[in-house]
């Protein structure tokens, strides 16, 4: 007798523990806050920077700032290698690091190094180019959701009014739990231009530069000290930022020779000045109309379906506040779609293989078996959950595609152990007896064959980079499952059948005469019909 089988058989109420504190944790917590993908988040080692430039040409961009871009990454560690490419206001790197290095610290390090550049960089609307360095991550390409702004037919909302709209929108979604952040794209960028009037320049003696001078020497916030009360210390800080084209028209340039100020508003042409929208980075438009994009990520440990429904209220509710403004809300990119199609998938093959493993032990062994088979799959299943959950992974493609593969094996195993023991009562064998002698009859078959399973799946493993760290999930989640189900069928569903014997009495097992090749003609019902016509045929056929 296997010492492990008669060990679980003398550990009753351990056993029993573990199988009602595992179902009661599975159902209650790892099963609800689980989190839900449609794949895992993770690094693909790569990072890309990008920096816009407006006006400049695709060899302005390329030498004044690409290059000094390229330059400065040359110096961080383990870069596989750097691809630049020039646009007309447009400068574009993506930096790929050596796989299965520290991309945490790598990217740092990239960070820090393109920030050092800014200063050598061309300045543009007064203010030095900055790089925007993004770390590429499965969220940055696969959101939950992507809400599109767009004006509906007769609003008199712009592309300036979209975004600003987006920016108020996104401020809403932010504190929603389970968001990481909510990423804008086609938003454009307002600029209040002024027109210069040549001949009140000349006449009051002052050049464009003075203009410019006094324009970036206001409008900003300027650090005023700080107030000290009640214990606590507050920095004052003296905003003056524009707001709106009056402002800027009343900056003051210098005195005349008289003492009176002149403003810029002496020197512009207020009917040619005013706000410009220039569109920044990508021209977003769904459905043939301008549009400013919300981009909906999440945190590791929420679920794609709930944040989804949290944000699609969330957008109704900001709609209806603004609905005199005619904007709507085109939702594309829909990450749970396809979640829901997996998990479909799962639910329905889950479904139909324990209504025909049902059925079938039904026919041919009985209710008790039929009720071990059935709650030995939900053990393995929702084990896997369990160890899934505590160890930080998400349901997703990827895991849901190894419980489908794993399912029919999952029945299996319950189903042999079960059958198994059904036949050592048949030969004679009663009670505790049988239990132990099928259960140790199977256990080295049972170990081999999860082993080989096992060994078929765990060279995934030793893929290198970001299509290693994918795809181990595959391995990881199979043998996670076959484990708790090995486990179930050497410790757990043979307490189970002890349990039901004390319960309900010992099951009725006919005791058959005869061989073991001719031992299975002699049974009754049904299982013994078709053992006996498929004999006859057989003999017939050979």
């Amino acid at each position: 007798m296997n010492p492990l089988v008669r060990f679980g058989l003398s550990q009753r109420v351990l056993m029993n523990l573990l199988f009602v504190g595992l179902i009661a944790f599975g159902l209650g917590v790892a099963l609800p806050r689980i989190p839900i993908d449609r794949y895992p988040n993770f690094d693909f080692g790569e990072a890309i920077v990008v920096t816009t430039w407006n006006g400049a040409t695709a060899e302005e961009v390329e030498r004044l700032v690409t290059v000094p871009i390229e330059d400065a990454i040359r110096a961080v560690d383990n870069v596989e290698y750097v691809r630049c490419t020039s646009r007309d206001g447009t400068s574009e790197i993506i930096v790929k690091f050596e796989d299965d290095t520290d991309y945490p610290r790598q990217f740092d390090d990239l960070r820090f190094r393109v920030l050092a550049t800014q200063n050598r960089l061309p300045v543009a609307d007064g203010k030095s180019l900055a790089p925007i360095v993004t770390r590429m991550e499965t969220d940055v390409w696969l959101p939950v959701i992507q809400v599109n702004l767009v004006a509906g037919e007769g609003s008199a909302a712009d592309l300036h009014r979209l975004g600003q709209l987006a920016e108020s929108l996104r401020d809403r979604l932010t504190p929603l739990p389970g968001m990481k952040r909510a990423d804008l794209e086609g938003l454009p960028e307002v600029r209040c231009e002024v027109q210069l009037d040549l001949l009140a320049m000349q006449r009051h003696g002052i050049a464009a530069e003075q203009v410019a001078t006094a324009l970036r020497g206001s409008g900003g916030a300027q650090p005023a000290g700080r107030s000290e009360a009640g214990g606590t210390t507050k920095t004052v800080v003296a905003e003056s930022r524009y707001t709106s084209l009056e402002q800027v028209l009343a900056v003051p340039v210098r005195q005349d020779g008289e003492g009176r100020l002149v403003t810029v508003g002496d020197l512009a042409d207020p009917a040619a000045s005013g706000p410009r929208v220039a569109q920044r980075g990508l021209r977003v438009h769904c459905d043939g109309r301008p549009s400013v994009v919300v981009k909906v990520l999440k945190e590791p440990s929420a679920k794609a379906t709930e944040l989804k429904l949290l944000v699609q209220a969330e957008v109704d509710r900001f709609l209806a506040e603004h609905r005199d403004e005619g904007v709507q809300a085109v939702y594309n990119l829909d990450s749970t779609q396809r979640v829901a199609a997996s998990l479909s998938v799962l639910t329905g093959n889950l479904w139909q293989g324990t209504v025909l493993v049902l059925a079938v032990l039904l026919l041919f062994l009985g209710w008790r078996m039929a009720v071990l088979a059935a709650s030995g799959v939900l053990f393995a299943f929702l084990g896997a959950l369990v160890v899934m959950y505590l160890t930080g992974q998400s349901l997703n493609e990827i895991t849901l595609l190894a419980l489908v593969l794993v399912a029919g094996i999952l029945d299996d195993d319950v189903i042999v152990v079960v059958d198994n023991i059904q036949r050592k009562r048949e030969e004679g064998l009663e009670g505790t007896a049988a239990i132990l002698a099928g259960a140790s009859e199977l256990f080295w078959p049972l170990l081999a064959s999860s082993a080989t399973t096992i060994a078929a799946f765990l060279p995934l493993l030793l893929m290198t980079g970001s299509t290693g760290e994918f795809f181990s999930l595959l391995p990881i989640t199979v043998v996670v499952a076959l484990a708790v189900s090995l486990f179930e069928c050497i410790f757990i569903v043979p307490n189970h059948i002890h349990d039901l014997d004390r319960w309900f009495g010992p099951a009725r097992v006919r005791t058959l005469e005869g061989s073991d090749e001719t031992r299975y003609l002699q049974r009754n019902g049904l299982t013994g019909a078709l053992a006996r016509g498929y004999d006859r045929v057989l003999r017939l056929v050979l």
